[in-house]
């Protein structure tokens, strides 16, 4: 779960459809919201103005963001890892790989 542009967004890894839901009242109140796929979603950040969540599974969509936490998009990922974690500071967001290759288990946006 995260914090930014004034709601917390939390991901899940199962459901159906809606595996996001977001929260503008502090955690009080939850509402669902459509992924951008049905993959199981581990972790979730906020930078520059963008949600984005990574996904342990789903190749090539694992990674979906969202500049409102409502509307996501998918995104191709670097490889088909399970990626589990995303976080961004210094102006770059770093996701990293629970499993995958020794070469390509950090992931982060191209040029």
């Amino acid at each position: 779960m995260i914090w930014g542009n004034g709601v917390f967004v939390a991901v899940a890894s199962s459901g159906t459809g809606t595996r996001v839901q977001t929260s503008a009242d502090g955690g009080v109140t939850w509402t669902l919201r459509t992924s951008a796929a049905d993959n199981q979603w581990y972790g979730v950040t906020f930078g520059a103005g963008l949600f984005v969540a990574v996904a342990q599974d789903g190749f090539p969509n694992q990674v979906q963001t969202s500049d409102n936490g409502t509307t996501w998009t998918s995104q191709t990922s670097a490889a088909n890892n399970q990626w589990m974690a995303v976080t961004y500071g210094g102006g770059t967001l770093v996701a990293v790989a629970q499993a995958g290759t020794i070469n390509n288990q950090i992931m982060t946006p191209g040029p």
